[in-house]
């Protein structure tokens, strides 16, 4: 019933739009006086339009000024200082400013360029998910080493790498992550699982 009902709408809708070529409907009036179908017709002019424009930038350019007008509103709980003693919100609200521009530079010429349609890769986005899930769940059981094996040979699924390859980068990662957290930040992460 309701498919019968929209095809009908449709229908009629087609008709109308035939008619306002002609400049006026069957009934005399004009297509201008049925408010409903010139906001359709307007919001399908305008969908018609952002089809074209470069969706990757914009929404890019959108979430960067967001993150950085975030950050600078959240900054704001600290002291700012001065430029020759800087408090502790002084960096953070610098950087999400220059964030948020930066955004803005990528997000309005968006508007004014074709870009190509967006296509999600669903197999790569749903191994990066899982990549980092792994990190955070196994982290604190298997420790840094194995857990940064695991992680990325979860997210190398995503790609057409062999297996060998996948076991080459997930060895290198992990020594480079341990090299950095352990020497170089001296931070005190679990490194095996019998590291506590």
């Amino acid at each position: 019933m309701k498919q019968t009902l929209s095809r009908t709408k449709v229908r009629i809708y087609q008709l109308l739009l035939t008619s306002q070529q002609r400049g006026m409907t069957k009934g005399g009036f004009h297509i201008e006086s049925i408010p409903n179908l010139k906001k359709c017709e307007q919001l399908r002019r305008i969908g018609d339009k952002m089809k074209n424009k470069d969706i990757r930038d914009l929404i890019g350019g959108i979430v960067l000024i967001v993150i950085g007008l975030f950050a600078a509103i959240h900054a704001q709980q600290y002291e700012l200082g001065q430029l020759q003693r800087m408090g502790p919100g002084y960096f953070p609200t610098a950087l999400g400013l220059l964030l948020a521009v930066l955004g803005g530079f990528v997000a309005v010429p968006a508007l004014f360029r074709e870009g190509t349609r967006v296509k999600i890769e669903w197999k790569s986005l749903l191994w990066v998910t899982a990549s980092i899930l792994v990190f955070a769940v196994f982290l604190n059981m298997l420790g840094l080493v194995i857990t940064a094996i695991l992680t990325i040979l979860a997210a190398s699924m995503a790609s057409d790498l062999t297996w060998r390859g996948r076991f080459i980068l997930s060895g290198c990662v992990a020594l480079i992550t341990y090299a950095i957290f352990s020497f170089g930040l001296g931070m005190l992460i679990p490194i095996w699982p019998w590291s506590y």
